[in-house]
């Protein structure tokens, strides 16, 4: 008798946890949501335009890159990037689709393996994660991380999990509400091995009531790999089906 009690006790108090829990991660996303713009606004818009600037680094060598992309969710966008290598100009075009992803470098197809292609679809992935309001619902499991100090601020994490994706680390600035840093693991083309990829978003702007971080930066096994600065954003309802048909 005495056994049972207790574990009727511990269970209640693992549950209460549990119920806790769910109830922080649920009010983190929505003070999230509405720092972000309102679920309104972030709803109203599923697809975006910009245009962009920055530098990589490949190899031990840092390339400015500039270009436009364009995004539909779910699961549509194109970029079409230039790479200054030397002062050579070389054109990037990448578009995913739910049908596949492509890539052309100068003109020439790629052919991408496994690795390169779940990292593609990922991206695609994180934009449904921006949104936000999707997180309230299923399929995404949330847990929460607690308190952790960034760049002066403090941050509150919160982990997303989805069915054939990994685990996504979300961290919000404690005050503002804003999304300061995302963690997950991702495919290092270099390497050809899974990595860990930390991304700080920051200078957040106004566009058309949605916010909007203009400052990336991505770090790929700690080492800095993209500084992306967007130059404007447009936020759209719709964009044309027509623009996500593959070039001949």
């Amino acid at each position: 008798m005495r056994i049972a009690v207790l574990s009727a006790v511990a269970f209640g108090l693992l549950a209460g946890t549990s119920a806790r829990a769910q109830d922080d991660t649920k009010a983190i996303i929505e003070k999230a949501i509405k720092a972000h713009g309102g679920a309104a606004n972030l709803a109203k818009f599923q697809g975006g335009r910009l245009k962009s600037k920055g530098t990589i680094n490949i190899m031990g060598q840092e390339l400015t890159v500039s270009g436009t992309s364009v995004f539909q969710m779910p699961g549509k966008s194109k970029s079409v990037m230039e790479l200054d290598v030397m002062g050579m100009k070389i054109p990037v075009v990448q578009l995913i689709t739910p049908d596949g992803v492509t890539l052309s470098v100068n003109g020439a197809k790629q052919e991408l393996n496994e690795g390169q292609m779940a990292e593609a679809r990922t991206a695609i992935y994180l934009q449904t994660l921006y949104q936000l309001t999707p997180l309230l619902k299923e399929p995404f499991t949330l847990k929460a991380l607690g308190e952790t100090k960034f760049q002066g601020k403090t941050l509150l994490g919160v982990q997303v999990s989805s069915k054939d994706h990994k685990d996504v680390k979300l961290y919000f600035d404690k005050e503002s509400g804003l999304l300061t840093k995302l963690e997950r693991a991702g495919y290092d083309a270099m390497s050809m091995a899974e990595v860990p990829f930390e991304q700080v978003l920051s200078d957040y702007k106004d566009f058309d009531g949605v916010k909007r971080p203009v400052k990336t930066t991505i770090f790929k096994s700690g080492e800095r790999f993209l500084d992306s600065e967007i130059i404007e954003y447009k936020p759209v309802e719709k964009v044309d089906d027509k623009e996500f048909v593959p070039d001949n």
